[in-house]
């Protein structure tokens, strides 16, 4: 009897792997508002799988026959909870009744007890699944088969002895096992959910930032240099359709003057993270804009990619022109009179930038100016000291302009020479 007591668990083996499959898809993925129905349709398959189980035993003698209907109920009131573990058990136990025989009251009694011990057990534990704990669940299959061991008492007498015989050892070593085993698929098929979820909630939060970011975004082929992506900031900065950006590449929207830049470029950098300082890119119209590049590496789509994100500096770009054409104009306006003109910081009562007229009146460099006080250009004799020429400063900035004649040196021999200073 040993080869179709090892075969019908084999068939039953693959029968309870429908169990993992209803975990999967219905219990995992079921909506959480309605529990309750989706705990009864689970209830009726599981149900269903017991039938089936039933309907692939093996027999030990007429009437009385074996399956892992306790290994199935074990893990329904451990995994599925109450509801869908008493619809599954009054299907199972109505129909073996319907099937009769000596071992009915031995096979009712199995089921019930195999569907209270896993219920109470989850009640009183309810860590045993958040916890993933197998070795738990070992012991209360152990348990659970134990008593179907029990059961046994309500076989006829004549066939008790015997079939404790028969079944005592697929029963505790190979039941818990094969209940622990499913446990163990059922625990990795929610971690597989759990990670799926969070990758695609990682994946939603990487589109939202990516699409709704303000700034121009894109991903491109490191090989081909073709756009992969590109979000709403991009399109609406260039002018170009997605599908038009799909179709060309990086080198489409760069003047022709700076594609071999943009190459070695490509080609030089190495780093994941990467500033490429600024850039002309040229829109759809035929704009030019100046930009700055920041871009990583990533994988996208199974292929060696970089994400760009692209900041327009035009109007910085103006400004910076614009600040240098003044201060081209003031050097030239500066430098261009007969006068020696200084500029001076007044809370530190230092030159900060003078004239070339000062430099030749006074023999001293710019160097030697700057930074110097107006003492280190006056006789320093009474009354022409540096503390006079601090207050006459100090009345400058109370809005008073002062018009004074002065006595300087010249760096050369210190010679001194007279002059009219105007303060304002």
């Amino acid at each position: 009897m040993e080869n179709p007591i090892v075969i019908g668990i084999l068939e039953n083996a693959a029968i309870l792997i429908a169990t993992a499959v209803l975990y999967d898809f219905i219990w995992l993925k079921s909506d959480k508002s309605r529990r309750f129905q989706i705990q009864v349709l689970l209830g009726l398959l599981v149900g269903g799988i017991g039938i089936i189980l039933m309907k692939s035993p093996w027999v030990l003698v007429e009437g009385i026959v074996f399956d892992t209907r306790s290994v199935l109920l074990t893990i329904s009131g451990l995994f599925f909870g109450g509801v869908t573990t008493v619809v599954a058990t009054v299907l199972v136990a109505a129909y073996r009744v319907l099937m009769g025989g000596a071992g009915m009251y031995m096979g009712v009694a199995v089921i019930v007890s195999s569907s209270l011990i896993s219920l109470l057990w989850r009640k009183v534990r309810p860590g045993i699944i958040a916890n993933k704990n197998l070795g738990e669940v070992y012991v209360v299959s152990f348990i659970v088969h134990l008593v179907m061991l029990g059961c046994t008492i309500f076989l006829p007498e004549e066939n008790r002895m015997a079939t404790l015989l028969v079944i005592w050892w697929p029963v505790m070593l190979i039941y818990p096992l094969a209940t622990t085993l499913i446990a163990k698929l059922l625990f990795s098929r929610e971690e597989n959910w759990i990670q799926r979820d969070k990758l695609e909630e990682s994946e939603e939060k990487y589109r939202l930032l990516f699409e709704n970011n303000p700034n121009p975004m894109w991903i491109y082929d490191l090989e081909t240099l073709r756009f992969m992506e590109v979000n709403s900031a991009a399109i609406k900065q260039y002018g170009y359709t997605r599908e038009e950006f799909l179709e060309m590449t990086i080198k489409d929207i760069r003047p022709e003057e700076e594609i071999p830049r943009l190459i070695e470029n490509i080609q030089t950098q190495d780093d994941v993270y990467q500033t490429s300082g600024n850039w002309r890119h040229r829109k759809k119209n035929g704009d030019i804009i100046h930009v700055q590049i920041a871009s990583h590496w990533i994988t996208y789509k199974g292929r060696p990619a970089r994400h760009v994100m692209v900041s327009d500096v035009s109007e910085l770009v103006k400004s910076h022109k614009l600040l240098s054409q003044k201060e081209q104009e003031f050097r030239e306006i500066f430098n261009s009179g007969f006068d020696s003109i200084q500029i001076d910081d007044i809370e530190r009562g230092k030159i900060i930038d003078c004239n070339d007229i000062t430099m030749e009146m006074y023999g001293f460099t710019k160097e030697e100016i700057i930074n110097g006080s107006i003492g280190d250009l006056s006789a320093n004799i009474e009354p022409f000291t540096e503390d006079k020429a601090q207050e006459y400063i100090k009345k400058t900035i109370k809005g008073e302009p002062q018009d004074f004649e002065w006595l300087a040196r010249k760096k050369k021999m210190g010679k001194h020479f007279g002059l009219t200073y105007d303060s304002n």
